[in-house]
């Protein structure tokens, strides 16, 4: 087999492969035996008739196309491990002759990048500050954390838990029924439905309230349908956070003596996060960087492709 390779514009690689004679008269036997084994010629057993008589039965170019079918891929596959050709794509070939067999396969290729001058770009990161106010908000988010739920007697507000009864019906037919459950009172809370805890806001300890409200058009079967609900309250709880001094950095349990320690430990952690996400930035600011200088050459066909599939959307 003699192959010659060139590289040519549009990120593609052109084979010239063709056969020598003694390969392809060993491909032709081969496919005498191929489509013997499956045809039945009168007066001999399957698989049985010579190659004179299979010639004659088929017909010799049937015979040849057969080969070089077979051939083709074969003597490919060899074509590119030999000149280490990185296709990434089926190629498109063209006959030249089938008997020896010649063609010729055009074939698309990874993608080749030239690198700018990268060495130019440079980046410096900005200074990491971590103001008071950044510090404060960090400590009132534990703070809440650690704050326990307690009974208060007065009417409810965003913010607080409540321990509700809750009946829900369409028409006749009762969609809801929950005996004790909490619920936090949020404005705009979705659940069970939009508007159901702004209803709640303003009611006391012990109050049944009955309002109607639509159903969101995604639920199934009463999907924008109106629905009557009563609700009784309960209980009303809120959050009673610690104040923040020694005592509370102490019962956070991690071995804060001091509040001036806890500040210092969440200082840190944030300096800590907010430098990994300037490092972050940085390095992507530099990747892009090089993505604009770099040439890349995208094979024909790839570019071909992607127009056909951005048309079909």
């Amino acid at each position: 087999m003699k192959v010659t390779a060139d590289r040519i514009e549009g990120g593609q690689v052109v084979l010239n492969i063709a056969v020598e004679a003694e390969e392809m008269e060993e491909a032709i036997k081969k496919a005498y035996s191929r489509m013997g084994s499956k045809t039945i010629v009168p007066g001999f057993r399957k698989g049985k008739a010579p190659p004179a008589v299979l010639e004659r039965y088929f017909g010799r170019d049937a015979v040849v196309e057969d080969a070089a079918e077979h051939l083709l891929p074969e003597v490919y596959e060899q074509a590119i491990e030999e000149h280490e050709v990185d296709a990434i794509a089926q190629p498109q070939v063209e006959i030249i002759q089938i008997n020896p067999l010649a063609f010729k396969a055009t074939v698309p290729v990874r993608p080749t990048v030239e690198l700018g001058d990268y060495h130019q770009i440079k980046f410096k990161p900005e200074e990491v500050v971590v103001g008071d106010v950044e510090v404060e908000e960090a400590l009132e988010k534990i703070r809440y954390a650690q704050a326990p739920w307690e009974p208060v007697e007065r009417a409810a507000k965003f913010g607080d838990l409540l321990s509700i009864e809750v009946e829900g019906k369409v028409g006749d037919k009762s969609i809801a029924s929950e005996k004790e459950g909490w619920y936090q009172l949020s404005p705009d809370q979705p659940q069970p439905v939009p508007g159901f805890a702004e209803q709640l806001e303003g009611a006391k300890k012990g109050e049944e309230r009955t309002f109607t409200l639509r159903l969101p058009e995604g639920q199934e079967e009463f999907g924008g349908q109106e629905c009557e609900f009563k609700v009784l309250v309960n209980e009303i709880k809120e959050k009673k956070p610690p104040e923040l001094d020694d005592e509370f950095a102490k019962s956070l349990g991690q071995g804060f003596d001091t509040m001036d320690a806890l500040r210092e430990t969440i200082t840190a952690n944030i300096k800590s996060k907010k430098e990994l996400e300037a490092r972050s930035e940085i390095e992507e600011k530099a990747l892009n960087a090089v993505v604009d200088l770099a040439n890349v050459e995208f094979p024909d066909i790839m570019v071909q492709q992607e127009l056909e599939h951005l048309a079909e959307e």
